[in-house]
């Protein structure tokens, strides 16, 4: 089929090329025509599935196996270390947002703990599932390894994040003003610079564990909801301001730094990288 020849031609242009339209087509036009909260959000979080499908339809349109593909991305008898990578480090990000926030005059809220996390054992499979890792079968789980056969770990993680960042605009823009009439403010741009080193720290964890995607998805959850945790009082400011965010940011930036001394900047993993094999469901290996 010529559409499917098109596709098959540049395939990490084309998984772009779907993602994007996939859901921007539901974000924008939602934003713009639907007032009602709940619909709005229902409509963000399907448009949010835009890399998994594009993925998948690649997937096919590579003539690959979607059962292979699937079956590689959820490789999940791994040794316990990257577990624990995937779901502590969100929280060594919590200690030093604490840290700080108690710094600038922030009063820690002990007490909070216990409801803080009910909200974040309810928010974390939502983020799994639906807001978050939702998101890993595309983009570590097609576009990184097709890239990174290529380019490398570390180039392709970065190209990975820029096009990750820019996927996000409609929604970061968008949607806070649509739901609650709050702008697109300096926490925000600075959560969304994280997004390009945070594809560094998603390459390691998906090359260190042969391509197993359910890492990171776990990773992906974590990031997101670990903010919960900070024990702030519920009525604060403080723990969402520039200063806090910022200081996770750069936190960040000083595990990434670390990764790039501690590994090869190829491989981004001890040994071989998982360079692709079976990321088209077929295990042969093709062009990006």
């Amino acid at each position: 089929m010529v559409g499917t020849e098109l596709l098959s031609r540049r395939p990490a242009l084309s998984f772009v090329a779907v993602t994007y339209l996939f859901s921007w087509g539901i974000w924008i036009p939602a934003a713009v025509t639907i007032s009602e909260p709940g619909m709005l959000f229902g409509a963000f979080v399907v448009g949010a599935f835009g890399p998994a499908i594009a993925g998948a339809v690649m997937v096919v349109a590579t003539g690959g196996r979607l059962r292979a593909w699937i079956r590689d991305m959820l490789r999940w008898r791994l040794p316990a270390r990257w577990y624990l990578a995937a779901l502590g480090l969100p929280l060594l990000f919590v200690v030093v947002e604490t840290i700080v926030y108690a710094g600038i005059g922030g009063s820690l809220a002990p007490t909070t703990l216990p409801r803080r996390l009910a909200v974040w054992l309810g928010a974390f499979p939502i983020a799994l599932l639906l807001t978050g890792g939702n998101e890993e079968p595309g983009w570590r789980g097609f576009l990184q390894p097709r890239l990174q056969r290529t380019y490398g770990a570390l180039t392709a993680a970065l190209a990975v994040g820029a096009v990750w960042t820019i996927w996000h605009v409609p929604m970061d823009v968008m949607m806070p003003p649509a739901l609650d009439g709050g702008g697109y403010d300096a926490s925000d741009a600075l959560s969304r610079i994280a997004t390009l080193p945070l594809a560094v720290v998603y390459a390691w964890l998906y090359n260190s564990t042969d391509g197993s995607v359910v890492v990171t998805m776990l990773f992906h959850a974590g990031w997101n909801t670990s903010q919960t945790l900070v024990p702030a009082g519920f009525s604060s400011e403080l723990a969402d301001t520039p200063l806090v965010t910022a200081t996770r940011v750069a936190a960040l930036l000083v595990l990434v730094a670390f990764l790039l001394v501690a590994y090869d900047r190829e491989t981004l993993a001890d040994g071989d990288a998982h360079r692709g094999s079976g990321v088209d469901g077929s295990g042969t290996e093709s062009r990006a």
